[in-house]
This record gives C-alpha cells, structure tokens and sequence, in this order.
C-alpha cells in the first residue's frame, strides 16, 4: 500500500512531501496523501506487481503492473473498485466487457488477455498497456485540432472496429473522445466496452432516470425508453466523435447537467427530417476543403435514424470516397454542394424487372446564398439598447470635452462587423452575435443578415426563424443584394413570415438589380413557374441567362434545361449539354447529374456510358441523391462499369438516404432479389408513402405474393391502384389482372379491360398483350 498523488496519480515516496514532484499538485486537505490498497503489492498469486495508477472512474481504477517472472512483460490491470465489487449490477456489467474484448479481435480494439478474482473477491482484467492519450487531450491541446485526413483515416479505423463489434451482435454505446485512445504513431484504439450491450431485436434506449452513456454524445434514440436501437447509434456517436476531432467541440456543446440534456433532447428533435450538425458550422473552411467528410458526419449525426448510414461498411465506403476524392482533387478537398435526376425499378405483374429512363430533373427550387452557418443566444431588443445609449450620454454629458475623448474610441459598424467575422471564424459564435448585433443597430447591411443567418441555422442558440426574416428584411432595406434574395426565399416559402408570391418575386428582382446572381436566378425561377407574376418563359429565359453570365451555376443548369426541353426556347440538346457542363466545372451537382445523363441517352453529345458514370458520380460525390441512384443503376446493370451489386446497393443506401424515392424503390428491388423481403418492404412502404408511384406497386406484388408480409389481395389492390394513380404502367396493368382474375375485388372484366388499356396507353407491353387476350371473349368499351 502506498500513497499517490490525486492530480497526476503519480507514487509518493514521502508521504511527509508538501507538493508532488511530478506535477506540483497538493494532497487532500490538510497535506494527507491518498492511499491505494494495491499499489506496490504483488497480485494475483504473486504473478504481477501494481507499479503505479493509470486512472481511476467512478466504478474502478486501471494500474500498471508488470510480470514477476516474464520481464518486460508490462500490463493493464483494470479491476472494480470496493464499492462496485459485489453489487450485482456493476459486475455483470465489467464481465460483459470482459466477454466482448475476448471474443473480439481487432487491431483497433484493446486487446484483452485474462480475466478473473483476486484473494479478497475482487474482479479484475488484463488488457493490453496503451502508450498514448485520450483524443479529448489530443484535441484539446493548442492547434491540435484534426485535418480532414487525419480524421478520415482515424474514422475508417473506429468504423472497422465498431462494425467487428456489431458483427457480433453488440453495441458499444458510449463512444466518445476518452474512449478513444491515440498512439503515438497515430493508431487508435477503441476502449471501454463497459457498457455495451449484446443486441437484439428488443434492445431499447432507456428513461432518462437511467441514462447510459455520456449525454454530449448520445444518439437520440438513447433518452427515449422503449425505443428500439440498433448499429445506427454506434454509427451517430462515431460521427460526434469525428465533429469533435475535427472542431474540438461536440456537435450540441449545451452542458451535462440535467438542464443541459434537456437542451441537447430539444437540439437533435429541432434537427428531425434533416442532416444533423455539421463541422463546417463551427470551422467554416471544411465546407470548402472537405465537403464530403462535412456532409457524411452530418448524416451520421442525423436525429432519424433513417437517415444515418446503414451500416459501419457504409460509413466505411463513404470515408474512402472521400480519400479517393482527395487524392484526384485539383486542390485540396475541393468543395460540393447539393441535390437531384434518373432511372426506378419496377416490378412488372409477370414478375420481371426493367427500367424506366425519366427525363433529367431540373433545379426547381430557389436557392439562396451559401450560408454562413451560426447563432445567437442574445435577445433581439432594439428599444432597450437604443434607451442605454441615450442614458449614457445624458450622464457622460456633465463631464464635457471629456465626452469627445470617449466617444472618439467608439467602434464604427464596419469595424464591429470585421470582429464579427474574425469572431466567427475562430469560432466564437457568442462574440461573433454580439459585433454583428452591434454593426446591424447602426445600419450596417451585411452584419444583419450575417446575423440573420445565425438565427436561422440556430448553430449558437435556438433557431429563430421570424427573427431571421426580420433581419434580412432590414439588411435587404439596407441595400444588400443577398439580404434581399434570402428575405425572398422566406417569403416564397412562408418561412419565418407570411407566405407572399408577390413579395418574394419583388425582392428577388431587387436582389438581381444589384447584379447578385442567384437573385438574377431566382427571378428567372418565378418567371418560369408562373409564382407571383404571369408566367413568362421568354423572361424566365432571359434571367435564367443573367443569373449564369454573372456566375450563378444554377442560372445555367435552369438554363439547360430549357434548352434540353425547348420552354420558351427552340430546342437545343448541344446548348443544353454546354450549360450544364458549364455548371458542372462550377460543382452544380444537379449540373453534374444532368452531363452524366446526356452521356447517357446520347443528347448533345456522343453517348458514352463510362463518362455517364464518370459524371454521375461526381453529381453524387457533390451531394446529388440523384447522381448517387443513377450510378447505382449503372452499378447494377453493368453499362459502363463492371456489374457490382454491392456497390449498387451502397449509392442507392446513400441516395435513399437522402429521401430519394426512386432509390429506395430500387434499394428493395435488389433486397427483393437477394431474398430480404422484410427489408424490400420496409422500403418500398418508405418510398410509397411519399407516392412514389414505382414503389407503391411493387408494395402491391409483395402483398399479393406474400413476400416480406401476409399475403392480402386486397391490400395489393390497394397498392396497384394506388400506383396507377400516380401514373405507374405497371401498377394499371396489375389492377386490371386483380379484376380480371377477381382477386380482392370483385371479378369484372370491363374493369379489367379498362385498366389494361390504360396501362398500355402508358407504354406497359404486358397492359397490350393482355388487353389483346382479354377483347378476345367479349366487346368491352375499352377494347380496341
């Protein structure tokens, strides 16, 4: 037994010593110095020596102990502290970990050699003696903070050694920075199983009275008890893991205290629907240099889990993308942006599969600027400011020339809006509010809208979205030109005010009239779809033409698409190819997505299938679901790749993911294929519900040939029906079969007939064939 030192947990030799000498640190009050029962004893029937303590948790402590007969031999021993030691809960909990690092054998796991009692019962486990430090000591030292490249390949290896771990049914459930131990040479390894749990079909999370793991990083699903969690949990915690190695925070920094977690619930629900937290919103410049490692983490650190990858492999593949991008990139991590077009699945009533080619999918949403991402915690309130300030000078006014010496030093706008910046680019969001704040109440344009921006994104504090719109109002009064165009997005959307056409269109032309592009683009939007103003494509032409001469991409990708499909111009499929091309150099991923399908189809240029893919890919590298489901398609049928189903299924996984309804439909056609019904059904019901008409049939032949569920005529009806209605061949030519055979409605074969007809006047062979047999027996209305 000897004493320590509490702060470095270094041996004291004298215990009559007033400062430890290896850190300078004092004792317990009074000048006592702890003592450990263990230290310097010899343990385990003698075999080991505790040389000294590595660290200690609420539940144990973890020692240094060498072999006594083996030299050299230097261990970790981690064992159950007295309190633990036989309280039932804590030890099945340490031979849970014990069990799981025997059978799991990784090089990026901490390796476990022998586990069992010492003399006085108490529980204990060596491991492998780790030289190095936790990432929250790495990270947190000055200038530490990860590069793009570190944190892809120390993602891959933590990826790697959760999904071993998964492999076999467990989950980690408490990954977090000090679970994460670096080398020296930069290897990690994964620590700490203590609390994984063997998976199952019920694992749930639990109640916040009984919350495991450690709130910062804990995945939603965590903090509701009774719900059902799998892989994905893992996978969100390895994403705050990598946010945090490469922004030196969490993704929602609000504390550990109960009052803290119930900010953090309220946070990851604010972010349902959509991507959770990216690290560009705290480092700016990774939206630039890596946006795909921004985009994958924030998919990772999506609040659905739906939305997250599916599987470590997949987090695995999209990490390695990400290296190849690098690795072929003109400049380092060069940026993406993103979003849509291409070709479903669809399983036809004789069970067979095709193809269906839809034309591409232009940009048909508005765009505002890029934003820059951030926050605010500080209270919008003009008034009192305004009555400060005059009550400061009424006092300041009694000293008198003393009054010009003060106000002299007083910021101008533009110097409190350059703090702001320098502010926000250190990532001092508080601050950054606080500058901006001050330089918009003096009418400074740019600052309210870059405070605006902090509202909106919510990154600092809660999101204010009325606030947001209040404040590019005013900047856009101002006279900024961006302010404007995003005031203009709000009032088209009814974000955050009252949704108004008429408005929107006015300040989009506002915005345009100061030559800012995307505002050019956007007037060109509302031309074209008739929003506001009297349809005018001869106009929405002309502006779609401004926006891209003064280098809106998405003016040229609208551009294009008027071209490709002669709105309000003559037709032009080599126009149409320059555009997007054009747009493409600019990463337009809707751009990009559309070259990869003229190559495709052969418009406008020779059809090449290689530079199909080629392109698609970097539509869907630059974010386009789109991109994504069409090279998954590509994948699948081996034009201008080598057939690679697996590959297939990861871009239709990552597409999907996106909510593209067509690659959900095409992922459960191949889980169809593979014989994962249950999984195929899961998909199609996604996909369907937001009536995606492919989809919605092929949920109807699952239910009609009870794969993946019950066999049920009449829901399969339903679901034919309903893919017809939504304008599916296929889904018409079933329903006139279900009439015709009398399954789950009544047998009519004018019905039939008429469904038959329908579903060959959509282009469906197998509508035209049966419609030819069943005009055979009888003159119905509909037979030709």
């Amino acid at each position: 037994m000897l004493n320590y030192c509490p702060a470095c947990m270094s041996t004291i030799a004298d215990n009559t010593a007033a400062q430890c000498p290896t850190c300078g640190g004092g004792g317990l009050p009074g000048g006592i110095w702890p003592q450990d029962q263990w230290l310097g004893e010899t343990v385990d029937a003698g075999r080991y020596k505790v040389e000294r303590i590595l660290g200690r948790g609420g539940f144990g402590q973890v020692y240094e102990v060498s072999h006594t007969l083996v030299e050299g031999r230097v261990l970790a021993m981690k064992m159950l502290n007295e309190v633990s030691n036989g309280d039932p809960e804590r030890e099945q909990e340490f031979l849970n970990e014990i069990k799981i690092l025997m059978n799991l054998n990784h090089p990026n796991v901490v390796k476990c050699y022998e586990a069992g009692r010492l003399a006085d019962g108490s529980l204990f486990v060596l491991m492998e003696k780790i030289d190095g430090e936790e990432l929250g000591s790495v990270v947190e030292a000055p200038g530490r903070l990860y590069s793009p490249e570190q944190t892809v390949e120390m993602g891959l290896k933590i990826a790697s050694a959760l999904g071993a771990a998964h492999v076999q049914g467990l989950l980690h459930r408490d990954l977090k920075p000090s679970n994460i131990m670096v080398l020296s040479d930069g290897d990690v390894r994964v620590v700490d199983f203590g609390i994984a749990k063997i998976l199952g079909p019920e694992t749930q999370g639990q109640a916040l009275s009984r919350v495991i793991g450690t709130p910062l990083y804990m995945a939603p699903e965590q903090f509701n008890k009774g719900t059902q969690v799998d892989g994905r949990l893992d996978i969100y915690q390895l994403g705050a893991v990598l946010h945090f190695a490469l922004t030196g925070e969490p993704p929602y920094p609000l504390g550990s205290a109960l009052s803290g977690i119930v900010q953090l619930i309220s946070a990851q629900q604010s972010r349902t629907g959509r991507p959770g937290p990216s690290p560009s919103e705290r480092r700016m410049e990774l939206a630039t240099i890596a946006p795909r490692l921004d985009a994958l983490i924030a998919d990772m650190l999506a609040t659905d889990e739906s939305m997250r990858p599916e599987t470590t492999a997949v987090v695995q593949q999209r990490l390695r993308e990400c290296l190849k991008a690098r690795a072929t990139a003109q400049s380092p991590w060069e940026p993406g942006v993103g979003r849509p077009p291409s070709p479903p699945t669809v399983v036809e009533p004789s069970q067979s599969g095709g193809y269906v080619a839809p034309p591409p999918t232009p940009a048909s949403v508005p765009v505002a600027a890029p934003s820059n991402q951030g926050g605010s915690a500080t209270p919008w309130v003009v008034g009192a400011l305004v009555l400060a300030g005059l009550l400061a000078i009424g006092c300041l006014g009694a000293v008198g020339a003393g009054v010009v010496a003060l106000l002299s030093i007083e910021k101008t706008p533009e110097q409190h809006f350059k703090d702001g910046v320098a502010s926000f680019e250190r990532g001092d969001t508080a601050q950054a509010a606080k500058s901006f704040k001050a330089a918009c109440e003096k009418d400074h344009a740019a600052a309210c809208r870059r405070l605006g921006l902090m509202f909106e994104e919510g990154t600092h504090a809660d999101k204010d979205i009325e606030q947001a719109a209040t404040l590019y109002r005013s900047s856009c009064r101002l006279g900024d030109p961006e302010g404007c165009n995003r005031v203009g997005v709000m009032y088209e959307h009814g974000t955050g005010i009252e949704k108004n056409h008429k408005k929107a269109f006015d300040s989009y032309v506002t915005s345009c009239k100061a030559d800012y592009a995307l505002g050019c683009t956007n007037v060109g939007w509302m031309y074209n779809k008739g929003f506001g103003v009297e349809q005018n494509l001869a106009r929405a032409r002309k502006y779609y033409k401004k926006g891209c001469d003064n280098g809106s991409a998405r003016g040229c990708t609208n551009l294009g698409v008027m071209y490709e499909r002669g709105q309000g111009v003559k037709a032009n499929d080599a126009r149409a190819f320059k555009l997007y091309e054009r747009a493409c150099e600019d990463d337009d991923p809707i751009a990009c997505t559309n070259v990869g399908w003229m190559y495709f189809n052969g418009k406008g240029a020779d059809k090449d299938l290689k530079k199909a893919a080629r392109f698609y890919k970097k539509g869907c590298d630059n974010g386009s679901a789109k991109g994504c489901n069409n090279l998954g398609v590509l994948y699948e049928t081996g034009d201008g790749v080598a057939v690679d189903r697996e590959q297939a299924m990861v871009l239709y996984g990552r597409a999907c993911d996106r909510n593209d309804d067509m690659a959900c439909n095409n992922l459960g056609s191949l889980h169809d294929k593979a014989m994962a019904h249950d999984k195929a059904v899961e998909l199609y019901e996604r996909a369907c519900a937001r009536k995606y008409a492919s989809a919605c049939t092929n949920l109807g032949l699952s239910h009609q040939n009870g794969k993946g569920v019950a066999a049920d005529d009449e829901k399969a009806t339903r679901f034919y029906r309903q893919g017809c209605e939504l304008g599916n061949a296929a889904g018409c030519t079933n329903l006139g079969w279900m009439y015709s055979e009398g399954r789950g409605v009544p047998r009519k074969p004018a019905k039939a007939a008429a469904f038959y007809k329908k579903g060959c006047d959509m282009g469906d062979s197998t509508g035209c064939k049966n419609l030819d047999i069943i005009c055979r027996s009888a003159p119905y209305p509909d037979c030709r």
